[in-house]
């Protein structure tokens, strides 16, 4: 997709990815202010922070985020993956779709803290999520959630990116 802005490229990737996946919505969270804050979905649809649903999306988003790990509900047979309130709760919210959130780490920067949670991925489909979809989102997020990340900081103003790195930095002292 030849899109030159961030939204239309974020939502056609998601779009597709949706469509791979076989989800209902793929959701993009970026980290602002060390939380996701919901940024694109493969529907187009109003990322209004206000609407219920897209509450219900960035709560979710913050468990898996806070977690630093893939959240699942409902949990597949045997697995040993987290569940959680929030995504029951977005379920129940959308319907009963199975949701699962990947976040995405920033690569280790060489300081003696944990790489920073840079944003969540989170996938609705009608199927519940068995190993081998639940592999296929993770893999998704891993290799398509930083591209995403990064055109979308490649957009910000300068004084942004400035003042977020900044923001990190002072919080990773702080540690």
């Amino acid at each position: 997709h030849a899109h030159a802005r961030f939204a239309p490229a974020a939502v056609a990737v998601l779009a597709d990815l949706a469509r791979l996946l076989a989800c209902d919505r793929v959701s993009l969270g970026l980290a602002e202010a060390g939380k996701p804050a919901l940024v694109a979905q493969s529907t187009g649809t109003d990322l209004d922070p206000a609407l219920a649903l897209n509450v219900a999306l960035a709560q979710a988003m913050a468990e898996a985020s806070e977690r630093r790990s893939t959240v699942i509900h409902p949990l597949p047979e045997g697995s040993s993956v987290a569940s959680s309130v929030a995504h029951a709760l977005l379920m129940k919210h959308n319907g009963d779709v199975p949701v699962c959130s990947v976040p995405l780490v920033a690569p280790a920067g060489g300081g003696d803290g944990a790489p920073p949670v840079t944003g969540v991925m989170l996938f609705e489909r009608r199927e519940d999520f068995d190993a081998h979809s639940l592999r296929l989102a993770q893999d998704a997020a891993l290799f398509v959630g930083p591209l995403l990340e990064l055109k979308h900081q490649v957009e910000r103003p300068w004084h942004a990116r400035v003042g977020e790195r900044l923001r990190q930095r002072a919080e990773s002292e702080h540690l």
